[in-house]
């Protein structure tokens, strides 16, 4: 559950040095949202809670519908800039090869 109103500064960092775009504030996800999409989560727990508050959606860790793994990535919430990049590269490889 999204419990900050703005981008994490180790997020932001990599952000600025990636030269990624800026990112809409965080909010909670919405029925609107959940509706008629496919929903990507880092780990299981949050699969497993979104499946519950979602039952009709299609949920998916990113790790499974990147390259069917069903690998957790590690949420960085209360971790070292390291952590956050660390996360990043993980994502960024899964995504990566959701576009090849």
């Amino acid at each position: 559950m999204v419990t900050e109103t703005m981008t994490n500064p180790s997020s932001q960092q990599i952000i600025d040095e990636e030269k990624l775009s800026q990112p809409d504030a965080p909010q909670q996800i919405s029925d609107e949202d959940a509706k008629n999409s496919i929903l990507l989560t880092m780990t299981k727990g949050h699969q497993d809670l979104l499946k519950e508050l979602y039952p009709d959606s299609e949920v998916y860790l990113l790790s499974e519908y990147a390259d069917g793994s069903a690998m957790d990535i590690i949420d960085p919430v209360g971790g070292s800039y390291e952590d956050y990049r660390e996360v990043y590269a993980q994502m960024k490889s899964f995504i990566d090869k959701l576009f090849k």
